[in-house]
């Protein structure tokens, strides 16, 4: 199993609940983040996706993320309801636009339609209310504390504290250069370590090569209009392009030449002259 596997997942989405129980917007986005990046890498086989969602229902945090997040789920709004064709049009998106915790809920919710449906008591009627999501969470609380299932740190209250611990799952740069210095992470991966970069507000960055040797990268990301990124990693020394592409929500896709035709996620002539370096070394 992967080192950041499905337990490390099922705690994000622990943190995600959590966090939007306490109205913490920037836990709650870096859980979200955590949660996209994660999945991707690490849920690979059927028993990857049963052991994530073992642990959630062992845990009871499944229940709580379907009525943390059932909003999300309810496309039309206006009734503020779940049907069936909502679960399925949302464990069915390909656009990138939803969060896998919100695909695992669905799937959840749907697995359990008819049970959930009138168990508040009235007979069912085809759709899931707020009070039928409450219900069924109270009934379905978990047989061990998520805080020993789903174990996560919260930040020290004392940030000058030396000796303090940091977040147990952080969104924070040495883990995104982590990535980019890792030889075959992924391309989607890869950029988005550097979205994440520029999110905290850093430019340049520091990495260190195969052969030991410590250059200077420059981070860009730049509004492409409707919610989308370009987002760039540059060698300092040379102005070489080393990674480009177009984000939204966290997936990343080629940008395009004058042509119209797709370039690839490397820079060509960074790759020419540093053919060698992990940066642009993608997962097969």
């Amino acid at each position: 199993m992967p080192a950041y596997g499905p337990d490390v997942i099922s705690a994000n989405i622990h943190k995600l609940v959590d966090s939007r129980d306490s109205q913490d917007t920037a836990a709650e986005q870096a859980a979200w983040n955590e949660i996209s990046r994660l999945y991707e890498s690490c849920v690979r086989t059927e028993k990857d996706e049963m052991n994530l969602n073992d642990s959630l229902v062992q845990s009871g945090v499944l229940p709580r993320l379907l009525v943390s997040i059932s909003s999300a789920i309810d496309s039309d709004d206006w009734d503020e309801t779940i049907s069936k064709e909502e679960l399925e049009e949302t464990i069915n998106s390909t656009d990138g636009s939803v969060n896998p915790a919100t695909k695992i809920a669905s799937e959840y919710a749907l697995d359990n339609f008819d049970s959930i449906d009138g168990c508040d008591g009235d007979e069912r009627d085809g759709e899931l209310s707020q009070e039928e999501l409450r219900k069924w969470q109270q009934t379905h609380q978990g047989e061990a504390d998520p805080r020993h299932v789903n174990p996560y740190e919260t930040n020290p209250e004392n940030q000058d504290d030396p000796n303090a611990g940091d977040d147990a799952l952080p969104e924070d740069a040495e883990r995104c250069m982590r990535v980019l210095e890792k030889r075959y992470a992924s391309e989607q991966e890869k950029l988005r370590a550097v979205e994440d970069l520029s999110k905290m507000g850093i430019k340049e960055i520091e990495l260190t090569e195969p052969d030991g040797s410590v250059r200077k990268y420059q981070i860009q990301v730049e509004s492409a209009g409707n919610g989308r990124n370009y987002v760039h990693l540059w060698d300092a020394s040379t102005g070489k392009i080393v990674l480009r592409g177009i984000g939204k929500d966290g997936v990343y896709t080629q940008q395009v030449d004058r042509n119209g035709k797709p370039v690839p996620f490397q820079g060509h002539r960074w790759t020419e002259h540093k053919p060698d370096s992990n940066v642009t070394k993608f997962e097969n």
